[in-house]
């Protein structure tokens, strides 16, 4: 069963899905917005129009949060590939999804090298089970959750600020303390209030048949329409770019260097497990919990069960004689995998990788 971290993960995961990369880089919902001053004008309105609870809002000017949209071609320009080994825990359904998704730089997901307290072996979001071995390139990481989140079309983003979950781990502190960072943090804060100060009065038009609350701004208005946002989003890339080139070093040491270390050898954390973000990868081995092997065989032999066949199994021991369901070694020639796969206990999962790296 998962515990209230892992819930929490997984529904921090999945609320994130649902916004846009736009909303993302420029806009907080009411719930996030942490500005004193702005919270209070909320407030005030919400007492004679409940509604401003649910609107989005600009980014207020010293929100110390700055959401970097991991694009494989811009972080390869800035410090470089790094390719190494993860391990992604799923359910027999997310691995059908995984598959699919092998090769492709922009279909990023979330991994993980070492996993002391066995917190990410659940899988958190993706379900439980399966475990893959993945090797491919990593964008962004850390010896510690760097909570990425997804936009709707699985696009993966890091903070960048000091209040990020990276800043408080204590290999980053003295990175994060730095005239370097502190200097790398103000140049972005320009370029994102520099785009957000532009975007007020286009959100007050967007707002017209609506109560106005200040920084508010309905993004699924037609005034702000797809090119208006590709043109926004383009220039807070290309302008990140240009200040991550400017801040290498500093980059590198908070998002890339833990990635590096992993890629030549393995090591353990201070912290429960890192998190890695990864594309362009290919499936090198799969193993599967017995507990969940009935599921993973069922799955893939695409066995549709019923309420009653599952009843019957838990009285009974066994499926309805109409049921059949095939050995592994029998279904495993027909779904033609190009990866093996093997069956281990429970037990066998604590700290899968360097066992794999082992042999």
């Amino acid at each position: 069963m998962q515990g209230f971290i892992e819930y929490y993960l997984a529904l921090h995961e999945q609320v994130q899905w649902t916004r846009s990369l736009f909303d993302h880089l420029f806009t907080l919902p009411y719930n996030d917005v942490r500005d004193f001053f702005l919270k209070q004008e909320v407030m005030k309105a919400r007492k004679t129009n409940p509604e401003v609870e649910s609107y989005d809002y600009l980014i207020p000017d010293d929100d110390q949060r700055f959401q970097l949209p991991l694009v494989p071609s811009m972080i390869e320009r800035v410090v470089g590939s790094v390719v190494t080994y993860g391990i992604h825990a799923s359910s027999p359904k997310n691995l059908e999804n995984l598959i699919a998704i092998q090769g492709k730089k922009s279909k990023q997901i979330s991994v993980f090298t070492t996993d002391e307290e066995e917190r990410m072996s659940s899988g958190v979001w993706g379900g439980g089970g399966v475990y893959s071995v993945l090797k491919g390139n990593v964008y962004a990481g850390g010896s510690t959750d760097i909570m990425s989140i997804v936009d709707k079309q699985g696009r993966r983003l890091v903070d960048l600020g000091p209040d990020s979950e990276v800043a408080y781990s204590y290999d980053y502190r003295d990175v994060v303390k730095s005239k370097e960072y502190k200097n790398m943090w103000k140049d972005l804060q320009s370029l994102r209030n520099g785009l957000t100060k532009k975007l007020v009065a286009l959100g007050k038009r967007s707002m017209s048949d609506r109560y106005y609350v200040n920084r508010a701004i309905d993004t699924s208005s037609k005034l702000v329409n797809g090119s208006i946002k590709r043109d926004y989003i383009k220039k807070y890339i290309d302008g990140t770019e240009k200040i991550l080139m400017k801040y290498k070093e500093v980059f590198a040491k908070i998002y890339i260097s833990w990635a590096r270390k992993q890629s030549k050898s393995w090591n353990m954390v201070a912290d429960t497990y890192d998190e890695l973000v990864m594309g362009n990868f290919e499936i090198v081995k799969v193993f599967v919990d017995n507990d969940y092997k009935e599921d993973f065989i069922n799955h893939f032999a695409k066995i549709k069960l019923t309420d009653e066949d599952k009843h019957h199994r838990i009285v009974h021991g066994v499926y309805p004689d109409r049921i059949e369901i095939p050995t592994w070694e029998e279904l495993e020639k027909k779904v033609g995998f190009k990866f093996p796969v093997e069956f281990i206990w429970s037990h066998q999962a604590y700290q899968l990788l360097p066992k794999f790296l082992k042999k």
